[in-house]
């Protein structure tokens, strides 16, 4: 068997304190990987009803108005007007007030489909 401390004369302190240390750093890194837990998504529907370009338009919903952020979706408020029904997929802050949108999506059809 070879020991270490044989190969490295007068270095044979160094290599626990290394090992621990390299240890330290695995353990304290590990919690952070098993904890982190993806952030719920909601889906909210409204009219557009103001575009703050570039990146954000206000959502009238059933509950008041929402800030929808559309940062993500990469220059799309081109693409939505004012009084637009949509739906946007997201992440909500806290407050409630404001959506980080993931996804936009058109409004769900609130109809009932024939039944034969």
């Amino acid at each position: 068997m070879i020991h270490l401390s044989h190969v490295i004369p007068g270095r044979h302190g160094r290599v626990p304190g290394i090992i621990a240390f390299i240890g330290a750093i695995f353990v304290g890194l590990a919690p952070s990987g098993v904890n982190a837990v993806p952030p719920e998504t909601t889906r909210v529907e409204g009219v557009i009803e103001a575009v703050r370009s570039p990146n954000a338009v206000i959502l009238r919903t059933s509950t008041g108005p929402v800030t929808v952020d559309l940062s993500r979706l990469g220059g799309v408020t081109a693409a939505v007007e004012q009084g637009q029904p949509i739906a946007a997929v997201g992440v909500m802050e806290p407050d409630g007030h404001v959506l980080h949108a993931t996804n936009l999506e058109s409004p769900a059809s609130r109809a009932v489909p024939n039944s034969r």
